[in-house]
C-alpha cells in the first residue's frame, strides 16, 4: 500500500516539475500608427518566458474592426496571418506582422485592407477599434502539446475620457495548464 501512495505523489512531483520547466508563451501586441487610407497592422511579440525551448510553433492571427459596444467574433475563417517557426528558445522572441486583410478580387489570395477616411473618423471618435486575436501552438521537450489565446486592442482617440468595449477582448487570454 504504501507503493501506491509513493506511486502517485512521485508522479504528482513529475507533473509538478514539467510545469515548472515547460516554455511559456507570452504574446504581446504593439499596433502601427494607423492613418485615412493606410493599413491597419501590427507586430505580435511571441516571448518563451519558460525554461526550456518551445518547438514546433505555429499561429494564426486575425485582425477585425470592433464597433464599440460590441465584442469580437473570434472568427478564424475569414482571412489572417498565419506564423511558424521551428524553435523558440528561453528568452527568445519571435515577431508576427498581421494586418487586416480581405479576400483578393483577382484569386483565392488574400490583401492587406486599408482604412477608409469614415473609418478612421470613427477610430478618432472611439465609434469603433480593432483587436487582433490569435491562437498560438507549441511543444515542449517533453512532447506535449500547449496552446496560448491572445487577444489585444488598438484604439486612437482625440478625447482622453474616451474606453472602448475590449472586455470580451481581454476575457479571451488564456494558457493551458498542462
Amino acid at each position: 500500500m504504501a507503493s501506491i501512495y509513493q506511486f502517485i505523489i512521485m508522479g504528482s512531483q513529475l507533473d509538478e516539475m514539467r510545469k515548472e520547466q515547460r516554455p511559456w508563451i507570452r504574446v504581446t501586441f504593439d499596433s502601427s500608427p494607423m492613418e485615412a487610407l493606410g493599413p491597419v497592422s501590427g507586430i505580435v511579440h511571441l516571448v518563451n518566458k519558460g525554461k526550456t525551448p518551445a518547438k514546433a510553433i505555429s499561429a494564426d492571427f486575425v485582425m477585425q474592426r470592433i464597433k464599440n459596444g460590441e465584442e469580437p467574433t473570434f472568427d478564424y475563417s475569414v482571412p489572417h496571418v498565419n506564423y511558424s517557426t521551428g524553435v523558440l528558445f528561453p528568452d527568445e522572441s519571435g515577431d508576427a506582422h498581421p494586418s487586416r486583410l480581405r479576400k483578393s478580387s483577382s484569386c483565392d489570395s488574400a490583401e492587406p485592407e486599408t482604412l477608409t477616411k469614415s473609418e478612421f473618423d470613427d477610430l478618432k471618435g472611439t465609434r469603433v477599434f480593432f483587436v487582433v486575436y490569435g491562437m498560438i501552438h507549441y511543444n515542449d521537450f517533453f512532447g506535449v502539446d500547449h496552446w496560448t489565446k491572445f487577444c489585444g486592442f488598438a484604439a486612437i482617440s482625440s478625447t482622453t475620457s474616451s474606453t472602448v468595449t475590449a472586455k470580451g477582448c481581454t476575457d479571451y487570454n488564456d494558457v493551458d495548464s498542462n
